[in-house]
């Protein structure tokens, strides 16, 4: 009678004996390793509310099925997605763009970001130099930075972008101011002369000279300014010589876009210039809609008038 209870007594020691595994301190994703298997219940799996089972079309406003909107990671803490800041680009097209230069600035390429910094020093009459010169970093100096100047400007490219954004500006220029030391070049001012050139194409070394002066402050000399004058000159009109290649393209595009027109160019040789390509003669091209109007809505009659 007393042998059952011994064993019983016998079973709880030995459970109380057997050593718990600790909890880990931090749980994980998943509570399973990698290589087990992952185990369903059948039974359990997926139970219909009464609602499902009378009729799935009708939920009502706070039928969610256990949805829930935010994740709650392992840890219980609630991810939130960091806001991007919203980006300050760099407009080149306003009256003083040197005013923008500031910490964050972004600019679409390093070649805008060059500009705008040259533009920046000749509007304060101040110089600098390249300490780091790359496609993907940039780190300027003062010239006189042994002097005491303390001006520092730095700049990289974005991950993954061409966007070139300013990233620290220390100090200002405490160097003395000239316009004999700038970076003026002759792609700088021809950028800056276009707009002159296309108000008047017939815009004089003279005047870009006066209007670099009295804008920036700056002496250019006469052929540095004739030099800029042709380059704006020829982003404003194009090259000419180089459109005479383009005329059968122009008709073709003509044909194309206005069915039934006549378009005709004609080329010569001369005899005084040879040359192993024929030399433009005479184009003509009449349109199909000014030829339609002018037989159909014109009057056919011919008048004759007497001359005393």
């Amino acid at each position: 009678m007393f042998e059952p209870e011994e064993d019983s007594e016998v079973e709880e020691i030995t459970e109380k004996q057997m050593p718990l595994k600790k909890k880990a301190a931090k749980c994980g994703p998943t509570s399973r390793s990698h290589h087990e298997v992952v185990k369903f219940d059948e039974g359990n799996y997926f139970m219909p509310s009464s609602d499902e089972d009378s009729s799935p079309d009708e939920l009502g406003d706070t039928d969610d099925d256990g949805f829930v909107s935010k994740f709650v990671s392992a840890s219980g803490r609630k991810r939130r997605l960091k806001k991007m800041k919203k980006r300050v680009w760099y407009d080149g097209t306003r009256a003083n763009p040197h005013e923008q230069i500031a910490v964050k600035l972004c600019f679409t390429d390093v070649y805008q970001f060059r500009r705008s910094l040259k533009t920046y020093h000749i509007a304060q009459l101040r110089n600098f130099e390249y300490w780091r010169n790359d496609s993907d970093r940039i780190i300027v100096l003062c010239p006189r930075a042994d002097t005491g100047c303390p001006f520092y400007m730095s700049a990289s490219k974005i991950a993954h972008e061409q966007t070139f954004c300013i990233r620290k500006i220390l100090g200002v220029h405490t160097c003395i101011a000239s316009g004999q030391h700038t970076k003026v070049t002759i792609d700088w001012l021809a950028k800056q002369s276009e707009q002159a050139v296309r108000i008047d194409p017939n815009t004089t070394v003279d005047t870009l000279i006066d209007n670099a002066n009295q804008k920036w402050g700056v002496p250019i000399p006469k052929s540095k300014a004739y030099r800029a004058r042709k380059i704006a000159f020829s982003v404003v009109m194009g090259d000419q010589k180089a459109q005479y290649t383009r005329l059968r393209d122009y008709l073709q595009a003509v044909i194309d876009t206005n069915p039934g027109s006549r378009c005709i160019v004609t080329t010569k040789h001369v005899v005084e210039h040879p040359s192993t390509n024929p030399r433009f003669h005479g184009l003509f091209y009449c349109l199909n809609a000014s030829k339609e109007g002018f037989l159909n809505g014109c009057r056919p009659f011919i008048g004759k008038r007497s001359v005393q």
